[in-house]
């Protein structure tokens, strides 16, 4: 469970705000639980996904280096 855990911390920070799971035992473990950032739905069978909805990107990214060189989009692509 920790690697998926880490995916939703990722997806929480970045701005996925609602995801339903189901409480499970993972394998070799005792005691049944959620994934973090997720609300318990189990009006049908999610012990084995993840239902991410309510995306509200919070993030404002901020570029910390130096200039950053032109570039130019064309529909066509260049040949070489």
């Amino acid at each position: 469970m920790p690697r998926q855990n880490e995916l939703n911390d990722a997806l929480h920070k970045f701005g996925w705000k609602n995801m339903l799971s189901e409480r499970f035992t993972p394998a070799g473990g005792k005691e049944e639980g959620l994934l973090n950032h997720t609300s318990h739905y189990s009006k049908s069978r999610h012990h084995n996904h993840l239902h991410l909805q309510g995306y509200a990107p919070n993030i404002q990214t901020v570029y910390m280096g130096g200039e950053l060189e032109n570039v130019t989009v064309t529909a066509t692509r260049k040949k070489q």
